[in-house]
């Protein structure tokens, strides 16, 4: 029987990652699990059903039994790596990285210091060339990925946006040219703007704030 099944595995509890993943469940064929690694859980989508992660044989006996065929990882922590070492151990998956902030680079980047850190890219380094593809979601941490390894070729895959269909809905508009003809007052819209954040508000809240003399911004992507 075709192995079919998908298990991410994240150490985010909560947040845009976790909701990347579980768009990603809800829109693709395959049945997905997620192995919250922090915790130690292994969670099965679909049914919403928690199972601890128990020893490596359980795990290999897992990977076989929910037919395992590939492993997505959404993270470079330590907790992360270790998972993804023992799905390998059991059975020989690709993997997949989604790099979804600096942190790859600067783990201290929440604290407040985005500087990249040598110790932490030599760490991540063999992860980042063993992964079957890497994936960057904006051009700024596909350039970060080019600047600190330089042996990895990732791809720009924007989450939540098919860019073909929007430049046929709203033709890409300049800076110098927004700056020209946007209002004097300007509502900016910061980060992931998806269904779960009121999305499908953002039309008509552009229209009501334009007859107020304002333009809305969206800093991000919808």
């Amino acid at each position: 029987m075709a192995t079919t099944a998908v298990l991410h595995v994240t150490s985010a509890a909560g947040g845009g990652v976790d909701r990347y993943i579980r768009d990603l469940a809800a829109t693709t064929a395959a049945r997905h699990w997620i192995w919250h690694a922090g915790a130690g859980v292994i969670e099965d989508v679909a049914r919403r059903r928690f199972h601890r992660a128990a020893d490596a044989t359980a795990i290999g006996r897992f990977v076989a039994d929910a037919r395992i065929g590939v492993a997505h990882l959404h993270g470079v922590t330590r907790d992360c790596e270790g998972a993804l070492a023992t799905v390998r151990a059991a059975r020989s998956v690709p993997h997949l990285l989604t790099l979804h902030d600096i942190g790859f680079v600067a783990p201290r980047a929440f604290a407040g210091d985005e500087g990249a850190d040598p110790a932490q890219i030599a760490r991540v380094a063999p992860l980042l060339s063993a992964a079957d593809a890497v994936i960057a979601p904006s051009h700024y941490l596909a350039s970060l990925v080019a600047r600190h390894f330089p042996d990895v070729a990732a791809r720009e895959i924007a989450p939540g946006i098919d860019a073909r269909a929007n430049a046929r809905a709203t033709p890409h508009r300049p800076h110098a040219d927004f700056a020209a003809h946007a209002k004097h007052l300007r509502i900016a819209i910061v980060g992931a703007i998806g269904p779960h954040k009121g999305s499908d508000a953002l039309e008509a809240l552009a229209a009501a704030v334009a007859a107020h003399d304002a333009t809305l911004v969206v800093i991000g992507y919808t």
